[in-house]
């Protein structure tokens, strides 16, 4: 236990636990290549929520394709807290992380490679995965759920 908070023991505690995490941070501005805590790119946000805030990686930063393919496993349905990837032209080029309500995200949002915090509209916010243009795929955090509540305590 730490702070007098118990820790989350189900899965469905973690991802509680996780979109609490990440909503922590709304607001928090967009710049490219910014991992947290203060600025984030997309991929930024979501590795820092799943490795700084929820520990359910321990991997190293990585992009949004990385976190795709070497992080999460595909799924069809996405829940609260698994990741959500836009394509272009075949490329992974952006995440989410889903809010566990219909189409609805998190994510740092509204930036490139040319933003770094200084455009206002570029921020951790919600957004629609509906409303985005792009392909659009899933990644579960299931896997890393388990993991983590099945660790052995040391």
């Amino acid at each position: 236990q730490t702070g007098g908070a118990r820790l989350a023991t189900t899965e469905a505690e973690v991802r509680d636990e996780g979109l609490r995490k990440a909503e922590s941070h709304l607001g928090a501005p967009y710049s490219w290549g910014a991992s947290g805590p203060s600025m984030f790119d997309c991929s930024g946000f979501a590795w820092y929520v799943l490795h700084t805030d929820t520990h359910l990686t321990h991997s190293g930063r990585t992009n949004a394709a990385g976190l795709a393919h070497g992080v999460t496993t595909g799924t069809g349905a996405p829940e609260k807290g698994d990741l959500v990837f836009y394509a272009q032209g075949g490329s992974i080029n952006h995440v989410t992380i889903a809010a566990g309500s219909g189409s609805r995200t998190i994510g740092a949002s509204g930036g490139g490679h040319n933003t770094h915090g200084q455009n206002p509209n570029a921020k951790v916010k919600y957004t629609d995965w509906h409303r985005d243009h792009r392909a659009v795929t899933f990644g579960s955090i299931r896997a890393l759920i388990n993991a983590r509540l099945h660790a052995p305590t040391t």
